[in-house]
């Protein structure tokens, strides 16, 4: 049976992960631990393949090198975090935005000081607090896809494509998010 090493401990210590959100995976195929793993809101696995860059053996619930991609371990653990999902809109843009934050005002300063998607007009047009805020600000992406639109903006001298927009009206976002809060109990 695997076991954790030192080093993998040492790392998931720093990480911030609790041992209580750590999978064993020894014997599993990827499909099955990652299965598992959803179903039981863990957010490493060990005991899995060794990865083609350094050989870790500690993967995300998207079977991802953790070790090596610690932004995706940061996704990873942002889905099962509490946090206010909130959907805002630009009149200037005609964009709608799904996000997550820790506090949503703030967010809405950050996106219009920084001009997100070309808009300066972002305003919260509803929000909710989830236990699961990543995971009801993804589903509810899911079903928007249809409505999906990417747009540039410029952030420290950087071009970054937005994610995150709807060409859609505000309450078809709201009632995705509204949709995702109360089917899932999250």
């Amino acid at each position: 049976m695997t076991t954790l090493t030192i080093e993998q401990q040492l790392f998931l210590e720093q990480q911030n992960i609790s041992l209580s959100r750590v999978f064993n995976a020894d014997g599993m195929s990827k499909s099955q631990y990652q299965q598992a793993m959803s179903e039981l809101e863990m957010v490493v696995a060990y005991g899995v393949t060794p990865c083609a860059k350094a050989e870790h053996t500690l993967r995300t619930r998207g079977g991802h090198c953790a070790q090596c991609n610690t932004a995706a371990l940061a996704f990873v653990k942002r889905f099962d975090e509490r946090g206010e999902v909130y959907v805002a809109h630009s009149a200037e843009a005609g964009l709608t935005k799904i996000g997550v934050a820790k506090a949503h005002q703030e967010r809405m300063r950050t996106l219009n000081s920084h001009g997100y998607g070309g808009a300066t007009d972002w305003r919260v047009c509803f929000c909710s607090e989830s236990n699961s805020a990543g995971r009801v600000e993804f589903m509810a992406h899911q079903t928007l896809n249809e409505y999906r639109i990417t747009r540039p903006y410029f952030r420290t001298g950087k071009m970054i494509n937005c994610q995150e927009l709807f060409a859609c009206h505000v309450a078809i976002a709201v009632d995705a998010v509204k949709r995702q809060l109360e089917g899932k109990g999250l």
